[in-house]
Order: structure tokens, then C-alpha cells, then sequence
């Protein structure tokens, strides 16, 4: 066939795709798949598959012109035939049920599922190193999802067989074709560890986890060859030849394997007895490897709270819940896990799709670990919103989830007190949030020069770029975005963002004179020829307003106005806000916060406003440590009023025991010394602990239903009858407590 005739038949069989392909939609769109629609698109899928290979061949054939010319177009009709592949397996199922579906359907797809992805790879690789595309992104963006759908089909064509096995008859081929079954069961078992070993390889990361998967597969795999040999040997009993199964030329995972024979020669694998030794060796040192300690170090980005740790942060909230609690809020809850689209409507697409963990329970449902509050917040409120007393006034705890890269100040799990109030439309509650974020801060001892909230208004702002810049309202967003990310960037680096992301001078100029104004005055007097109606907009009303109010309750001393500050989460509507420390050892972002006017829009038709903040935990206690406002001591247990029991001898158990109940029915803490023995010891401990008052009991007191009690800080000791104990007790604590 000439180059000419060639060229022709690429086309006639493009139209011939066009048309086809345009058929396979309009049925695939029918609602009700009715089995003569399976049918008729299961034949589609397989015409549609030899029309593609047939166009691979005319490119292949092109010959006067070299093929790598045509190397994307062979690859997007290989990229298509993977794709029809899959959808006539997938109809199949749905038509036979997967386990009806010939496990080498599995492997053949799995061969082409490989060898796409090795395509793609040397691509990069050799054909564009000097494209945009880098290798390592590659491999972390596609080494998993490739690999996942590997696994899952060998599972598929694994469990096929399996039914297979079930359903066999004894007749004369059974030995046979069990042996066969056995032998390639163990084939596939051997090619997942050699698949999670590649993965593995390919990312760079060496889990034991894995280990631990492919220890269990190399067992499977070991034991599955054992029943192919035992099966192999009632064949030669029976005086019956065979031949060792090789699995099929698409999976020949054994091919150019060497392994070692106890003689020490080097073989390569050629029956079945050698697989089963080649993966017994394997196994043993699999085996080996995942009997060594796991690490004691929690998962990136994720912290442990040893007591005294979480001493201090409880001390901190304690601090936080203590101020909410006089501006009378109350405490709520809400679930770890939330539908994904609660937050996907609302919050940025960076923070739901870059920066958070996802749980996939089902195929077509999608859940998240909590990146912030304030969705399932609006989702409560809408929820019972007509029994609420208005405005709510509402904190939580949570600990919630980003998927970031760990830095001082940044971590992947971590606590974050919200305080919000809701239902409120004037700016006094805005002003409120302001008050009690000002005594947080004063409360643990920070003065004006360590902490300024640098405020603004989205509504101000919204103002300045469509009357004053003459910005349009559907590139707000994108300004927004730019200026959120200024504070994050170098000068330079940050000119280029804005010029990449508007290329338009006009507003690239406007947007340099948004970044850094500190009053609105400040702002105001950079613009020239500003219109009246800027003046009479509801933008400019609001923060002019809410100076006056900060002002007049004397906190203006704790705030700023910044232009720069617009916070990057898109439900934010009106005032807004950041806290920062203003030091020269920590300058940056401590946490930050808003007004939203119709969050609650993606649940009700009801309007409902709110504002507040979240407070990261760990954020905040770097703060109070750069100035030392965190005490000394607040890490230590007080062990003050815990009553400590001290006994001769086992012998005093229960009735040690029965002291304790005593001591703590009146909620004192109270310590049992289980060792039994060595006074000196026990009571030496107590004295480490910092305990005040021991109680000592042996065998005369026991007799006599006494206790010796111990004053630890004047070391006085006596003898009292045990319904004294708590008069006792108390009498100590009034006289020597504060020691």
C-alpha cells in the first residue's frame, strides 16, 4: 500500500471513529441500560478498539517520514483504545457479573494499562527533557492511580479463578487443570509484590507496610505453588505427562529471572519447583525485614501530646473558653468527616483540592477531614435554625486537617477554636469578635506592640475595584486571590504573579496600590478623580463606620486597617480580618477571620449572617513563647491536694482500697502506692510527686480501723480513727495549702 493510500485510510477510518464514537455517546446517555443497550455497546467498545489498533498500524506504516513524527497521534489513539478497553470490560460486568468476566481480559488490559503508563514515562523522559512536564511530578501524580488499577484487576482476574477452581468437576482433565489454576494463582500473587515493589521504587518512599503486603502475597504465592506441585505429583502418579504452566506471554513475570540454587549456581527460572524456591527465599527475607520496630514518630505533620504537653494547650483553651464564656457563648460539636461539597461550594479550590485529606468510601462519594469549621457550622445552624435563639452565639474546639507542607507555625492535624456569632446583620458584632480577641490576647499578658489585628471589608474593597479601578466582577475573585498570596511573596515574585494572572496594566497598577495602604485615608489619596457614588456605596459606609466604633470603645490601639488583608476563603463578604504578630522574631499571620453573609445558602433559602474566627492551638502557643507569656510551671501536675496511700504490705490492699473510696467519694484525688513495700521508698516518691498529705497504714492499723496521716510539709505524723480522715484532711489543706 503506497504512503498515499495509507493517508487515505487514516481518514476514512477518522470518520469512521467520529461516527462511531458519536453513537457510543447518544446510547451511553441513556438513563435506563436495558441489556440489549449493554449489548449493542459492548460491540460498539470492541468495533471501536479495531478501528483504533487499525490507525496505529497506518501511522506505524508511514515509513518515509519518521514515526517519532507521528508520536502523539500514536499515542492518543492508544490512550483511546485503553479507555474503550476498559468500558467493554466494565459493560461485560455489568452484563455477565465480574465473576463471569475470563481472567485474561484482566491481564490483557492490565498489560496495556502498563504499558501506557511506561509510554508516557519515556516520553518525559527522552523525547521532551526540555518540556514543562518534570519526571518527578510525573511519578507522583500517576504512580498511584496506575498502580491501584493494576492491583484491582489482578484481584478480579484473582478471585475469577478462584471461582474457577470452585467449579471444576472431577473428571479426567481435573489434576490438570487444578495444577494449572494453582500455578497461575501463585503467578499473579508474585506479580502484586513485584508490582508494590516497583511502586515503591518509583516514588521513592519505602513503606513497612508494604513489606508487611507483599510478606503476606509472597506466603499466598508460596503455599499456592505447593498445591500446583502436589497436584503435579498425583499427574506423574497417575502415569499422566504434563508440562510446567507458563502464564500466557502477557504476563510472563518470570521471564529473565535468576535466582540462586543451594549449590550456590546461579539459574534462571524455568519450571515450577523453582518459582515455588525462588519465592520461599523471597518470603524469608520479607519476613525478616517486617519483624523490625516500627518508627515511635507520629505521621508527617502530625504531633503527639504527652501529658505535660497537653497540660499546656489545655491551659491555653482554658484561657480562651474562660473569655468566650463572659461574652456568653456556648460550646458546640460537629462530625470529623463531612461530605466534600459542603466545603467545594464555599471555601477556596486550593484549600478543598490541594490542601486536605479526602476519604473515599464509595466510587462516587467523596468525604473530607475537616480543613476548617465554619461549613459545618452554617450546616448545623440551617439545620435548626427556627428553634435557635437569635443571634447564636457559638465556640467550638476542633481539631482539624490540611494537607500542607509541615513548617514552624503549620502543621497537618491541629486544634483550632472557633468563636462565632450569628444572626447578628449590624457591625457591633463584628466590633464584638474585635473585644474578644483583644482580651484573649491581653489575658495572657500581650500588649498592642506584640499583636495587631489588621482589618478590612470585602465590601469596601468590592467598592474600590468596580468604581474606582474599574474592575469587573467576575475578575473580584481572581484580585482577591492575588492580593491574599502578597504577604507570602517576595516583591519580584509577587509583580510576576499579578502580571501572569491579569495581563492587563491598568489593573495590574491598581492592584500594586491595594497591597500595602495601613489607614483608608492612606488608601483613599493614592487613587485620583474618585466618583461619588464610592463615597455613598455600602462599602465605604462599613469600614468607615467600624473605625468609628473601634475608636470609641478604646481598642483602637490593637487594630489596623490594611488593604492588603482580604483573607483567601470566598464565603467571606464583609469585615474581615487578621491577627498578626507584630515582633521582629515571628512576623507573620497568627489566624484570621470574617463576616459571611450567605454561607447558609447551600443548605436553606434562609439569609443568615455571621462572623468569626478560627484560632490555630500550636500557632497561637509560638506567639505566647516568642514573649514568654506562658508560665513556668503551667507544664507541671499539680499534685497539691492528691492524697497518697502508703502501705507495710500487700496484706493492706483492701483496705487501702477502701480509704480510697473514702478520700475520693469527697473529689480528692487519690493515689495507691501498689509496690507494698519499702516505706521509705513510697513515701520518698510522694515527696518527688510534691504531694502534701500521705496516708500510711500496716497491720495495727488495719486491726484497729486507723490511718496514720502525714503532713509532708511540716512532717508531722499521727494516728486518727478513719471516720476523721476527711475533717483530717481538710484541716491540713486549710493550714498548710497554699505551701
Amino acid at each position: 500500500m503506497s504512503q498515499e493510500d495509507i493517508r487515505t485510510n487514516i481518514e476514512e477510518i477518522n470518520n469512521n471513529i467520529e461516527e462511531l464514537s458519536q453513537e457510543i455517546r447518544r446510547y451511553e446517555s441513556i438513563e435506563e441500560q436495558t441489556d440489549a443497550i449493554l449489548e449493542y455497546l459492548e460491540d460498539s467498545y470492541r468495533r471501536m478498539i479495531r478501528l483504533l489498533k487499525e490507525n496505529i498500524l497506518n501511522y506505524e506504516n508511514l515509513t518515509f517520514i519518521t514515526k517519532e513524527s507521528y508520536y502523539d497521534e500514536i499515542f492518543e489513539y492508544k490512550k483511546k483504545a485503553l479507555d474503550f478497553d476498559e468500558k467493554y470490560i466494565k459493560t461485560s460486568e455489568r452484563m455477565q457479573g465480574s465473576e463471569n468476566v475470563h481472567y485474561s481480559s484482566y491481564l490483557r488490559l492490565n498489560t496495556k494499562i502498563y504499558e501506557q503508563f511506561l509510554h508516557m514515562r519515556n516520553l518525559i523522559v527522552h523525547k521532551r527533557p526540555q518540556g514543562n512536564i518534570n519526571i518527578l511530578d510525573f511519578l507522583n501524580e500517576n504512580v498511584s492511580p496506575v498502580y491501584e488499577r493494576l492491583f484491582s484487576n489482578l484481584d478480579k482476574a484473582i478471585d475469577n479463578i478462584k471461582v474457577e477452581l470452585g467449579n471444576l468437576d472431577e473428571n479426567r482433565d481435573y489434576y490438570q487443570r487444578s495444577k494449572e489454576l494453582y500455578e497461575i494463582l501463585g503467578d499473579l500473587y508474585v506479580h502484586k509484590v513485584l508490582l508494590r515493589n516497583e511502586r515503591q521504587t518509583l516514588l521513592k518512599e519505602i513503606k513497612e507496610e508494604s513489606y508487611i503486603e507483599q510478606t503476606d502475597e509472597a506466603k499466598k504465592a508460596f503455599n499456592l505453588y505447593n498445591k500446583a506441585i502436589e497436584f503435579g505429583r498425583r499427574l506423574e502418579d497417575a502415569g499422566i505427562s504434563y508440562l510446567s504452566y507458563r502464564a500466557d506471554n502477557y504476563l510472563e513475570i518470570f521471564k529473565n529471572f535468576i535466582f540462586m540454587d543451594k549449590l550456590g549456581n546461579i539459574k534462571e527460572i524455568t519450571d515450577l519447583k523453582e518459582k515455588r524456591d525462588y519465592i520461599e527465599e523471597k518470603f524469608r527475607i520479607w519476613e525478616k525485614f517486617t519483624k523490625k520496630k516500627f518508627s515511635t514518630n507520629p505521621l508527617k505533620g502530625m504531633q503527639d501530646f504527652y501529658p505535660e504537653d497537653l497540660r499546656e494547650v489545655n491551659w491555653i483553651l482554658g484561657v480562651i473558653k474562660d473569655i468566650v464564656d463572659r461574652y456568653g457563648y456556648d460550646e458546640y460539636e460537629t462530625p470529623l468527616l463531612e461530605p466534600i461539597e459542603i466545603f467545594a461550594v464555599k471555601s477556596s479550590h486550593e484549600l478543598v483540592y490541594e490542601q486536605s485529606f479526602y476519604v473515599e468510601k464509595f466510587e462516587d462519594r467523596k468525604m473530607i477531614l475537616r480543613p476548617e469549621l465554619t461549613p459545618s457550622l452554617a450546616r448545623m445552624v440551617a439545620k435548626k435554625s427556627q428553634e435557635l435563639k437569635k443571634p447564636v452565639r457559638w465556640y467550638s474546639v476542633p481539631t482539624c486537617f490540611r494537607y500542607e507542607q509541615p513548617q514552624r507555625g503549620r502543621l497537618r492535624s491541629f486544634k483550632q477554636p472557633n468563636v462565632d456569632i450569628l444572626s447578628e446583620e449590624s457591625l457591633y458584632a463584628d466590633l464584638e469578635i474585635f473585644n474578644i480577641i483583644v482580651d484573649i490576647f491581653t489575658e495572657f499578658g500581650a500588649t498592642s506592640r506584640q499583636f495587631q489585628i489588621y482589618y478590612n471589608s470585602r465590601r469596601f474593597m468590592d467598592s474600590v475595584c468596580r468604581l474606582i479601578l474599574r474592575i469587573s466582577e467576575d475578575k473580584l475573585p481572581s484580585v482577591y486571590k492575588v492580593l491574599d498570596k502578597s504577604s507570602k511573596m517576595e516583591e519580584t515574585e509577587f509583580e510576576k504573579y499579578v502580571i501572569d494572572t491579569f495581563q492587563d496594566e491598568f489593573i495590574t497598577q491598581g492592584i500594586y496600590k491595594l497591597k500595602d495602604a495601613k489607614s483608608v485615608n492612606e488608601l483613599l489619596d493614592i487613587f485620583d478623580n474618585i466618583p461619588e457614588e464610592f463615597y455613598n456605596s455600602e462599602g465605604f459606609n462599613e469600614i468607615t463606620t467600624l473605625e468609628r466604633l473601634i475608636n470609641e470603645v478604646n481598642i483602637s490601639n490593637y487594630c489596623t486597617f490594611s488593604s492588603g488583608t482580604v483573607r483567601g476563603l470566598d464565603y467571606y463578604t464583609g469585615i474581615i480580618y487578621e491577627v498578626f504578630d507584630t515582633g521582629k522574631e515571628n512576623l507573620r499571620s497568627i489566624f484570621g477571620g470574617g463576616r459571611y453573609d450567605d454561607l447558609l445558602s447551600i443548605f436553606s433559602d434562609e439569609k443568615i449572617t455571621g462572623t468569626g474566627f478560627g484560632m490555630g492551638v500550636y500557632t497561637l502557643s509560638l506567639f505566647l513563647k516568642t514573649y514568654s507569656l506562658i508560665p513556668d510551671d503551667i507544664k507541671e501536675k499539680d499534685y497539691g491536694d492528691t492524697i497518697y496511700i502508703a502501705s507495710i504490705n500487700e496484706n493492706m490492699s483492701t483496705y487501702a482500697y477502701e480509704i480510697a473510696r473514702i478520700v475520693r467519694d469527697e473529689d480528692f484525688p487519690c493515689i495507691i502506692d501498689y509496690r507494698f513495700k519499702n516505706l521509705k521508698n513510697q513515701l520518698s516518691r510522694a515527696n518527688e510527686l510534691g504531694v502534701n498529705i500521705v496516708i500510711i497504714i500496716g497491720p495495727e492499723e488495719l486491726a484497729e480501723r486507723t490511718v496514720a496521716i502525714r503532713n509532708m510539709v511540716s512532717e508531722e505524723q499521727k494516728t486518727i480513727e478513719l471516720d476523721e480522715l476527711i475533717e483530717e484532711i481538710y484541716d491540713i489543706i486549710d493550714r498548710f495549702g497554699d505551701n
